[in-house]
């Protein structure tokens, strides 16, 4: 009850029950209510719930003190609540949020689309009502990310549960947010993937990506047709905890056609948030005291956002944000400055996340017959644990299969010849490693940790893997028409292309020495640690033998 008296004491401060101020056809009405008993209706004893903002994508209005509201909305809208702090919408079996109702009273339209749209909806019911529950959120929580899942087919969902799934720790965690191509083009995937997510136990929030499209959309406003059925609005947002949450779609359909020269243009996809996001953001952050902290996700990363400039000012004058990303299949911190547009004392930090299925699953597969697909930065596939506390932020990157603390790969030779140390290079990717990492190396447990420079340049490691795999799979037979028959013809060369990993790229979070130059003869330990732009530390070690130098081969005696 004293949760519901400080709602109330909050919505005595808004202007009433605040009516829609967009010119539409039509108002929809509702009311937002306590469901104590979370059976989805009203009952008596469930009070309305003043002071919750709903929005129709483009407006934000708040509740009365009896939780009615009314907004304005046209043929082609989604209504949905701002989930406040404290409460919980509606969630289906797989544990989706549904706090929204769409309206498209003639259905998506009947384009030829391969994956279905939105069924017709019919006029607006009398009344939408979003059932809220009362939810623990406390200051101190984990928020997981999931970077591009981007499932081929149903055997990769399956993939996607035992490689990253399978004991994975959600304890702490509050929920979960999916960073875009869900699918990878097959939007039958969709459901298959909620459903294992699902496996959580936690909320699962997605973000729209550009193979979550409807690829015969005539206009990107028609792009996400089947998005809105599974999904509902790309564009929303919603508080956890102290901390408020936007979600944005910034992938910009471009159908096929004349482009601006004349020539015929093949359909196609750029980074770009369209003006119905950037009205969304405008309208939902006025409403957001200005130090609250802000997180802001999406799909396309921030660098290569067309009007990233305009999105920077819009959250310009707020001390503490963030924004993700995935898309890329590689891991990155981006930090933006007054150069971008941003104008705060501090940079504007962009996480570029590293992804579900690393390097769209492919590579040798490992005993379980899963690829163990390390993306082209040398990042293994992973996810993201996001802390968030009252004094700040931080991230920790966690590859699939690997120990929590395992924050780093260090690439060293086995063996050195004594007098040779000096120029053994030492290479150490640290995952979540940005421009303000420190990372420092030492050999045997004793003596001065030594300062490694950061270096942007190809992984090593991921380097030999690639070259390997390459130099096993020249050794494969061409496919042919009829392996049964000898000299059936050839076909054009295809090297599996689920087993080719992708060219390697360079690594923004590498860090380079070498080993001291008086290492006697014998076995050592290298340590490395790094100290992470949160204060956070991790170390790794790695076994080193200095061997006595090379004498030259006795002639072999004669019989």
């Amino acid at each position: 009850m004293s949760r519901l008296l400080l709602v109330v004491a909050l919505a005595a401060a808004q202007p009433g029950a605040q009516q829609s101020a967009v010119a539409a056809a039509q108002m929809a009405r509702g009311l937002v209510f306590v469901d104590r008993d979370r059976d989805g209706a009203r009952d008596p004893g469930e009070p309305g719930l003043p002071g919750v903002r709903i929005s129709n994508g483009r407006e934000i209005v708040y509740t009365a003190a009896d939780g009615s509201y009314a907004i304005g909305v046209d043929d082609d809208d989604i209504v949905f609540v701002v989930k406040p702090r404290g409460f919980m919408v509606a969630m289906d079996e797989n544990r989706v949020p549904r706090g929204y109702h769409v309206h498209k009273p003639q259905g998506s339209p009947d384009a030829g689309y391969r994956y279905r749209g939105v069924a017709p909806t019919g006029p607006l019911p009398a009344s939408i009502d979003f059932p809220l529950t009362p939810n623990v959120e406390p200051e101190r929580f984990d928020m997981l990310a999931f970077g591009d899942p981007q499932p081929r087919d149903l055997k990769e969902v399956d993939w996607i549960g035992h490689d990253v799934l399978d004991g994975l720790d959600v304890r702490g965690a509050g929920f979960a947010l999916a960073l875009g191509d869900i699918a990878f083009d097959d939007l039958d995937t969709l459901e298959p993937l909620n459903a294992t997510l699902g496996r959580l136990g936690v909320p699962m929030w997605y973000v729209h990506g550009n193979h979550d499209m409807n690829y015969e959309a005539s206009h990107d406003d028609l792009a996400d047709e089947t998005w809105e059925r599974v999904y509902g609005p790309a564009n929303y947002s919603f508080d956890w905890g102290p901390v408020h949450y936007v979600v944005l779609d910034d992938v910009l359909w471009h159908p096929a056609g004349s482009g601006a020269d004349g020539r015929q243009q093949r359909g196609h996809y750029t980074g770009e948030f369209d003006a119905d996001a950037l009205t969304f953001l405008r309208a939902d952050l006025a409403e957001v005291p200005a130090e609250q902290f802000v997180v802001v996700a999406f799909h396309i990363h921030l660098d290569s956002v067309a009007n990233r400039r305009e999105f920077l000012g819009i959250l310009n004058g707020r001390p503490h944000t963030l924004s993700l990303s995935a898309h890329t299949h590689v891991q990155r911190i981006v930090l933006f400055g007054a150069d971008d547009g941003w104008a705060g004392p501090e940079p504007h930090v962009h996480v570029n996340h590293g992804t579900l299925c690393g390097s769209w699953f492919r590579g040798q597969p490992d005993l379980r017959g899963i690829p163990h697909a390390t993306m082209a930065d040398g990042t293994p596939n992973g996810w993201g644990v996001f802390r968030f506390a009252p004094d700040g932020w931080s991230h920790r990157y966690h590859g699939a299969g690997m120990p929590a603390d395992e924050q780093m790969r260090v690439t060293a030779p086995a063996a050195v010849e004594v007098g040779a140390t000096a120029g053994a290079e030492v290479v150490v990717n640290v995952f979540a490693g940005s421009e303000r990492s420190v990372t420092e190396l030492r050999v045997g447990g004793r003596g001065p940790w030594l300062a490694l420079r950061r270096e942007e340049r190809t992984d090593p490691a991921y380097q030999a893997t690639f070259d390997a795999e390459a130099a096993l799979l020249e050794m494969m037979p061409e496919p042919t028409d009829d392996e049964t028959v000898p000299g059936a013809r050839r076909r054009p060369q295809k090297r599996l292309p689920w087993l080719t990993l992708p060219r390697p790229s360079p690594c923004t979070h590498l860090w380079v020495g070498t080993l001291p130059a008086d290492l006697p003869v014998g076995t050592h330990r290298i340590e490395v640690r790094t100290t992470d732009m949160f204060g956070q530390v991790f170390r790794a070690e790695r076994t080193l033998r200095v061997t006595p130098p090379a004498t030259e081969a006795p002639a072999p005696r004669g019989r």
